[in-house]
């Protein structure tokens, strides 16, 4: 075994001496499959928590948020023209949502 794994489960087996992991919230339940709501797994779910308090959105979350506000801004405008502008609009960050999100489920395997 090389020796970072071996000092990792060597600080693993004294946190669980010492008692660091016990009465933790949701002791002895299952870990969820997923950790946002959205499907992620904990992995991305972390990574995505981390740029947050960073301040930095992943591609697929500012897509989303876009594409809701143009959604919004469709159903609220009354001008055809802005409406086409905007249906347009939603199009393009559609697709583009689709594929930051099809890159994403590809990078996890």
């Amino acid at each position: 075994m090389a020796l970072f794994p071996r000092i990792t489960e060597q600080r693993i087996q004294e946190a669980m001496d010492d008692g660091a992991f016990d009465n933790l919230p949701g002791e002895g339940r299952p870990l969820p499959r997923t950790w946002d709501g959205e499907g992620l797994d904990a992995i991305t779910a972390f990574g995505n928590r981390l740029m947050k308090e960073a301040g930095v959105l992943p591609e697929e979350v500012q897509l989303r948020r876009d594409l809701a506000a143009a959604r919004a801004a469709r159903d609220a405008a009354s001008d055809p023209d802005e409406k086409a502008r905007l249906d347009a609009r939603i199009l393009e960050l559609g697709l583009r949502h689709a594929v930051a999100k099809e890159t994403r489920l590809r990078r996890r395997f």
